[in-house]
């Protein structure tokens, strides 16, 4: 009896203790992606209005923040909280890096069978 890949995709696992099939396992392996970090300095793209972040600061760790664009330009205005009530300042981090689409590019790695 084989195996099938755990992403659903109808696929048999060829590599015994392997959970994806080869294609899927190339597909989804965005799960290992390295965080490319950037220093304070440099600002988002205006292509990532709303998306996650994870900032760096050098007392308590890392927070997760939104990328938000002023109201009538494509202009970087800051990182926010989820709920936009908290603004991260430039002096509250040292780095940041985009995270990937959770839904995207790793919900389908950890889907179960």
């Amino acid at each position: 009896m084989s195996e099938l890949c755990q992403t659903n995709c109808g696929s048999e696992i060829k590599v015994f203790g392997c959970k994806y099939c080869p294609e899927c396992y190339q597909k989804y392996n965005a799960a290992r992606t390295v965080l490319e970090w950037r220093p304070v300095g440099e600002i988002p793209s205006h292509n990532d209005h709303g998306e996650e972040f994870l900032l760096l600061n050098q007392c308590d760790g890392y927070h997760l923040a939104f990328a938000q664009s002023y109201r009538d330009s494509d202009e970087f205005d800051g990182f926010y909280s989820f709920d936009l009530k908290q603004e991260f300042t430039p002096d509250f981090y040292v780095a940041w890096a985009k995270l990937p689409d959770a839904v995207k590019d790793l919900h389908p790695t950890f889907v179960a069978v």
